[in-house]
């Protein structure tokens, strides 16, 4: 016996393989109303915070405290996080009812790639906000004349 055939034996044979009988997808994060759940929150994600930040664009005077910048960087991020449920979704959706089983790299990279951009993205903006958050607690003082108050 050789590699190939060791191989060969050991691959699973995929042309009757279905999403409704693999017991790894009989949690409940992969039911069809953990989907609808993803891309109806996805959604409201992104109209929400696309909401935020025309207020600031429109809006001159949210511009001026530095805290608000971070608060739309963070709304930004959450955009993407929403794009990635939406996604997540949608995908899963396609492919149980598609019985699609591999997935291109690039198509990857475009769907779970930028929802991992947002979620980084977010954790970096996180630390940003409780780091102007201390320093306004800790030195009020110089915090208020570096804001212009």
């Amino acid at each position: 016996m050789n590699i190939s055939d060791v191989a060969a034996a050991s691959l699973v044979d995929l042309s009757n393989y279905s999403y409704s009988v693999d017991p790894n997808y009989q949690d409940a994060k992969y039911t069809y109303v953990t989907q609808i759940y993803y891309i109806m929150s996805g959604t409201l994600s992104i109209l929400l915070n696309l909401y935020l930040i025309i207020l600031f664009v429109i809006f001159n005077k949210l511009r001026t405290a530095q805290c608000n910048w971070l608060i739309i960087f963070q709304c930004i991020s959450e955009i993407f996080i929403g794009y990635g449920a939406i996604m997540r979704a949608v995908i899963f959706l396609c492919a149980v009812d598609n019985n699609i089983i591999e997935f291109n790299v690039i198509f990857c990279t475009f769907t779970v790639g930028l929802f991992a951009f947002g979620y980084r993205l977010g954790q970096t903006n996180a630390l940003l906000i409780a780091l102007d958050r201390f320093m306004a607690i800790w030195k009020p003082v110089a915090y208020a004349n570096r804001q212009g108050h």
